[in-house]
């Protein structure tokens, strides 16, 4: 079971590598924000990441804390990891032409506020979220479920931060967007 987290996070870096270099570039009629965080995102997510797994393992190793591998911790991570893969892919396919994994407007660009986008302002970020959760959990290791789940958490609210201003600038109708909706999770954040 101890290499079940291990597959997932391959399977994430192999499908983020193609969603990055498919819809990376900027064109010239594109407004772009490039800044570290912006430009190195997908890297300090995945740091992040690997980060939060060997901190959970020392943490639980060096406090001998048991893990707690139970078939159906692993089930349910799995499955959290797919629902919530799947639920990002459908947001990503949902914005179409205007997904970019740079922050950046485009030429002709409008405002998706339908579909996955018409409760939640950043679904891809939520299905991010869950899976990345749900990868941990299969880990069976508290310490890296918490970890994960918080410092994954707080890049996306920072790179929110980041998108939205760019979206209130050019959007005057984002704001009205932003009343009506939560940025993340449903009735939380």
């Amino acid at each position: 079971m101890a290499i079940i987290p291990e597959i997932l996070f391959v399977f994430v870096m192999i499908i983020e590598g193609y969603i990055a270099r498919k819809y990376f570039g900027p064109d010239k009629h594109s407004k772009i924000s490039i800044n570290f965080f912006d430009k190195y995102f997908f890297y300090i997510i995945g740091l992040s990441i690997f980060l939060s797994f060997t901190a959970g393992h020392f943490f639980t190793s060096y406090y001998k804390i048991n893990y707690f591998h139970i078939i159906l911790f692993s089930v349910i991570g799995v499955i959290m990891f797919f629902v919530g893969y799947i639920y990002r892919i459908y947001s990503i396919s949902y914005l179409g032409r205007y997904f970019s994994v740079r922050l950046m407007i485009q030429k002709n660009h409008c405002l998706v506020s339908s579909g996955p986008y018409a409760k939640v302002r950043h679904p891809s970020y939520l299905g991010g979220w869950v899976s990345l959760i749900g990868m941990a959990i299969s880990s069976g290791n508290l310490a890296t479920i918490l970890l994960v789940s918080t410092s994954t958490m707080i890049l996306y609210l920072v790179r929110i931060s980041h998108e939205e201003r760019i979206l209130l600038e050019r959007f005057p109708e984002y704001e009205s967007y932003k009343s009506r909706t939560c940025a993340i999770i449903p009735g939380i954040v």
